[in-house]
């Protein structure tokens, strides 16, 4: 399986639901570097990982049947 870095831990889970173990490679990286002044890239990392933390609480809600 081949995702991006910020995709993985999800990607895992999904393959795992199916009893699936893959082998898995990161196509890019997002590397932060702390800076004085506040950067697009970095609003852009934190909107992708609200996204994916989000996907992940859903997972969890319809494990409980609560979805």
């Amino acid at each position: 399986m081949v995702t991006s870095a910020y995709h993985m831990r999800r990607s895992l889970a999904a393959f795992h639901a199916f009893g699936y173990e893959p082998q898995s490679y990161v196509s890019d990286v997002r590397h932060n570097r702390v800076t004085m002044l506040p950067r697009f890239r970095s609003y852009e990392n934190s909107k992708v990982a609200v996204h994916e933390l989000i996907g992940m609480v859903l997972r969890v809600w319809r494990w409980l049947h609560l979805y």
